[in-house]
């Protein structure tokens, strides 16, 4: 992080300042304040005054906090201009989008501090699944194992272990479905080997998948041996998919 600027109890001209410097420079902003809050746009709301958080952020989008709550009380997703007027003790800030045309605005009754800086943030955001959100999407969305395959059952207790998922192809044999978040090795294809073995001394037409980002070379070659089936997946996909539904 560069140098961050802190102002408590600013006066209207180091407010002023503060949001043209963050302006001009591209730098995050954040206000906390006693402030009514008015839109106009697609609509028209008003908030009257509260103690409230203000984030302009370095690409103008803006989220107003209150202090309790996840959700902002109003955001715009990008702001072209800020209007700043005084209308005798009151300081009037308009965060204002051309298109679609939306304003933004609030007015000052009192500002506690403002800071403002140069932030770096350059992670890449990952979000990571465990193996019950996998089994969850992989229920619901089957095709991503095999075209056709119908799933009948999940923690299936066969005496021997649990079955993750277990189910049915387009051809009628049966399917069973181990999965693996981490890297499959030789113990995780053991293990659905005694599973497939297990339900072919009464039934030949059994397929064995497992599931996994990523596998051992030994544990490949296993597979290979034993006739059984890897399905590589791509959890990051998963990920977004599953963020995106809920």
């Amino acid at each position: 992080m560069n140098d961050f600027y802190n102002i408590y109890n600013p006066r209207t001209d180091d407010i002023i300042n503060a949001f043209n410097i963050a302006r001009k420079n591209g730098y995050v902003l954040i206000l906390v304040g006693n402030f009514s809050i008015y839109y106009k746009g697609r609509a028209t709301s008003q908030i009257s005054t509260g103690d409230r958080i203000l984030i302009l952020k370095e690409d103008g989008s803006l989220i107003i906090h209150r202090p309790k709550g996840y959700k902002p009380v109003n955001w715009q997703p990008h702001t072209d201009r800020i209007k700043i007027e005084q209308r005798n003790d009151d300081l009037i800030i308009s965060f204002i989008r051309k298109k679609p045309r939306e304003t933004v605005s609030i007015i000052l009754n009192k500002t506690y501090v403002v800071y403002y800086g140069k932030l770096r943030d350059i992670a890449r955001f990952e979000m990571h699944l465990t193996e019950e959100d996998l089994k969850k999407f992989l229920k619901k969305h089957p095709e991503y194992i095999d075209d056709g395959i119908r799933i009948t059952r999940e923690e299936y207790d066969i005496g021997i272990g649990k079955i993750d998922l277990l189910g049915r192809d387009r051809e009628g044999n049966i399917v069973i479905i181990e999965l693996k978040k981490g890297k499959i090795g030789n113990t995780e294809v053991l293990q659905l080997n005694r599973y497939v073995q297990h339900y072919r001394k009464t039934n030949p037409r059994v397929r064995g998948i497992i599931i996994g980002s990523s596998i051992t070379n030994s544990a490949k070659i296993l597979i290979e041996n034993l006739k059984l089936e890897f399905k590589r997946i791509d959890l990051r996909k998963i990920s977004t998919i599953t963020s995106k539904s809920d």
